[in-house]
């Protein structure tokens, strides 16, 4: 029975299997995202956050009008517009991975990852005019901006990309050319040499 393994090394031409795989990822990012999204709504906006960890993790309701982690605030009218190009260059770049390059594990987990994850905040964005984040994390002093499961989706797709790229070999793998150039004409030894057997018997009086 196949089953999906991110350290399987061996790569093929993307197929419809890969595809579902894709999807799959695709809509339990995107499912887990609005569920807690809808959660973040239903118990935390307009009350005090819930501490996990003291200092370190809680829960905190806020609304985003920039991109992922609060970036570009100022800017939430033209990113209505932006991330749906975004996206949809991500769209393209998908199906330049299905034609051209050789498909593994690690590459349905990533792009099902960063496809699961720009979709959960495009679609957040564009009914709400802005993205719900509810992650609150402190490193020591410092407030780290507030995220969603749509960011951490997005974040460990692109990290697992560049680390992919750098020690997993290529994104773009060409497959081995076939050898088409014509050859030399064979030598009579070499016809001789590669003659049946039963072709000799048949023709004992003939040389060649």
């Amino acid at each position: 029975m196949n089953s999906f393994n991110p350290s399987t090394p061996v790569s093929h031409r993307s197929t419809r299997r890969d595809l579902f795989w894709i999807l799959g990822i695709t809509a339990a990012v995107f499912i887990l995202d609005l569920a807690a999204k809808l959660w973040a709504v239903a118990v935390l906006k307009n009350q005090p956050p819930i501490v996990i960890i003291p200092g370190v993790f809680r829960f905190a309701y806020g609304e985003n009008t920039g991109i992922a982690f609060g970036f570009f605030r100022e800017h939430g009218g033209i990113l209505h517009f932006v991330a749906p190009a975004a996206f949809i260059a991500l769209l393209v770049i998908i199906y330049k991975q299905f034609a051209e390059v050789a498909m593994d594990g690690w590459f349905r987990l990533i792009f099902g990852l960063l496809i699961g994850g720009a979709l959960g905040n495009i679609l957040n964005r564009l009914y709400n005019g802005y993205v719900i984040d509810f992650i609150d994390v402190f490193i020591g002093t410092y407030n780290f901006p507030t995220f969603n499961i749509a960011d951490s989706a997005l974040t460990v797709g692109e990290v697992c990309l560049i680390v992919k790229l750098m020690f997993g070999g290529r994104l773009a793998t060409q497959e081995p050319a076939l050898d088409c150039e014509p050859t030399a004409a064979a030598s009579p030894e070499m016809r001789r040499a590669d003659r049946h057997p039963a072709m000799d018997k048949a023709n004992p009086a003939n040389p060649d």
